[in-house]
């Protein structure tokens, strides 16, 4: 993902989002600010990017959607931003403030999974996933503010961290 500087002195929020593909370099733009970007192995190269506040930019071949993660008085526009886009054992997820975790189960349709991580909405701690990864849907990792570390394996529990820095 870049920015166009032109673009950027105009305060246009946007992404240009380059990609190589059987030996070409190829482009296209997004009209909005992205956080994160991931892709599938699949023949299209399906290219996701997220926007800060859950709006999700699909490039399928030559098709182009966008998709809402929660667009409810209980998502990222009442909690903070997603910081975090990732493939995992072959599903989609986003991680961010408040300790969100959403995890895409088809086009368009994207599930809560941050039950016992997840901030109360009105909360005045801030704390964040500014990152998500794993090794299977049972067993993921996030990380954020204050050296924080989560483990999902079936529930989400914080594990030791060496460190108090951001993660």
């Amino acid at each position: 993902a870049s920015q166009v500087v032109e673009l950027n002195e105009q305060d246009v929020d946007h992404t240009k989002v380059l990609r190589w593909k059987n030996g070409v370099w190829g482009h296209y733009m997004i009209d909005f600010a992205t956080t994160a970007l991931a892709h599938e192995r699949d023949d299209a190269l399906t290219i996701m990017a997220l926007s800060p506040f859950g709006r999700i930019h699909v490039a399928r071949g030559r098709d182009r959607l966008v998709e809402e993660v929660d667009d409810s008085r209980e998502g990222p526009g009442r909690r903070g931003v997603l910081r975090d886009l990732r493939r995992i054992a072959g599903s989609t997820y986003v991680a961010g403030m408040q300790r969100q975790v959403y995890v895409r189960r088809g086009p368009g349709r994207w599930e809560r999974c941050d039950a016992g991580a997840v901030l109360p909405l009105g909360s005045d701690a801030i704390r964040s996933f500014d990152s998500i990864d794993g090794y299977a849907a049972n067993d993921l990792y996030a990380a954020g503010l204050e050296g924080e570390i989560w483990r999902w394996d079936g529930a989400w529990r914080q594990i030791d961290s060496p460190t108090s820095v951001r993660l």
